[in-house]
């Protein structure tokens, strides 16, 4: 369980990050090539332009709700394993429990990881507005 634990500037390469407990961990900066982020629990993770994520592995396991990209180029993770990310894998299990409260903020949250990526991905390869996408580099 790494919880909020500050790895800024780590030396990571080929890391087994499987199934790892690391929301609210701060990657800024990090050295992760290859790493293996498969079933990892990064919800509210803190990533930068300098974070090194080439060929890192995540599955349909791995959550992201809430990742703060801050320009980590996403284009270089390993995308090919991943039909649906984590967050919405327990929303539709939350959705099968019968209590509609519990599986409403559960899509959110997949809605809110889903959003954030997409917006990251965006701000890669085109100038941000002003205020909508340099809103979420906080």
């Amino acid at each position: 369980m790494l919880g909020a634990a500050n790895l800024r500037g780590a030396r990571m390469q080929d890391a087994n990050l499987a199934g790892a407990m690391a929301a609210d961990a701060d990657f800024s900066g990090a050295w992760l090539p290859g790493a293996n982020f498969t079933g990892a629990d990064l919800r509210r993770a803190r990533f930068d332009g300098d974070t090194v994520l080439l060929s890192a592995k995540l599955d349909d396991m791995t959550c992201l709700a809430d990742v703060r990209w801050n320009g980590v180029p996403v284009a270089t993770i390993e995308w090919q394993g991943v039909k649906q990310l984590g967050d919405e894998f327990l929303a539709r299990l939350s959705g099968q429990g019968g209590k509609t409260e519990d599986a409403l903020e559960s899509y959110e949250r997949a809605v809110r990881a889903y959003r954030l990526l997409a917006i990251s991905t965006w701000y890669k390869i085109s100038p941000a507005p002003t205020g909508i996408a340099r809103a979420f580099d906080k």
